[in-house]
């Protein structure tokens, strides 16, 4: 278990009641804080949802103008691995890794539970209680573990229908490819938009299906380029730009890696 000072704790997580802190609110979400995964717990009527988004994308207009009753809860990837027995990051949890938003209904029959552990979590937050980040953490897991199986039930998933994680996230990994390939070509970069780091998702796509993410990332690249050799006017120099290369004879050598022929070749055959 770690010790850190209350700065420090303070720094991890920040917790506010929708109802009494309106313009302390508008004032920190104004500052688009996007270090920070935000946990939006709300009762309208008789309605509780939880409203999950990744770093920094809630907007002070879709809290400060509803009269909502619940939290706000910030914090930091960090915050869940300050105690020894949790090691959950954020991107382990369904919602916060497919996509930017999730929205989760809570059954009647849950609210109480729900109301009670965010009371916790806040009277916490506002006290001196020493180490006060690690008990916060503590319930938070609690939050995002129910939060994760009524995600699942509302997905329609069972556990003799599940894909495991992995094929998960490869097939999500592949339908970034296809929307973003000629404008981004680092494992990295599709890394963080799916907020896991570039070695685990290089270790799920190679689990999954064989190969690096960077060789899907290049196999689909490829794709344009042999349809652009056989099918257009264009000259090696031009095709190699339209897909993103800025040096003809590294795309030259890459070609001729994977398929076997240079470029010019292939498009003769």
């Amino acid at each position: 278990m770690k010790m850190i000072s209350n700065a420090e704790q303070t720094s991890l997580v920040k917790v506010f009641k929708l109802q009494e802190s309106p313009g302390e609110l508008k004032t920190l979400l104004q500052l688009h804080l996007a270090e920070y995964y935000d946990l939006l717990y709300f009762q309208k009527g008789r309605e509780s949802q939880i409203i999950f988004k990744r770093v920094g994308m809630f907007k002070c207009d879709e809290i400060s103008n509803h009269d909502l009753k619940g939290y706000l809860c910030m914090f930091k990837s960090d915050l869940l691995s300050i105690n020894s027995d949790t090691l959950y990051p954020p991107s382990f949890f369904s919602f916060f890794r497919y996509g930017n938003e999730s929205m989760i209904n809570i059954p009647p029959d849950r609210v109480e539970r729900f109301n009670l552990i965010f009371d916790l979590i806040y009277s916490l937050f506002k006290s001196s209680t020493e180490n006060k980040a690690i008990l916060i953490a503590s319930y938070l897991v609690v939050i995002l573990q129910e939060a994760s199986i009524l995600y699942s039930q509302s997905c329609e998933i069972s556990p003799t229908s599940l894909k495991s994680s992995a094929e998960m996230i490869t097939r999500r990994f592949k339908n970034l490819i296809a929307k973003n390939y000629l404008q981004k070509q680092a494992v990295k970069a599709y890394a963080e938009m799916l907020c896991i780091t570039p070695n685990h998702l290089n270790k799920i796509v190679k689990a999954t299906t064989g190969k690096t993410a960077l060789e899907l990332i290049t196999e689909r690249i490829l794709v344009d380029a042999k349809v652009l050799l056989q099918r257009s006017t264009m000259n090696v120099s031009e095709i190699a730009y339209s897909l993103g290369f800025e040096d003809t004879s590294y795309f030259t050598r890459l070609f001729r890696k994977k398929i076997g022929v240079t470029p010019r070749r292939f498009r003769r055959m």
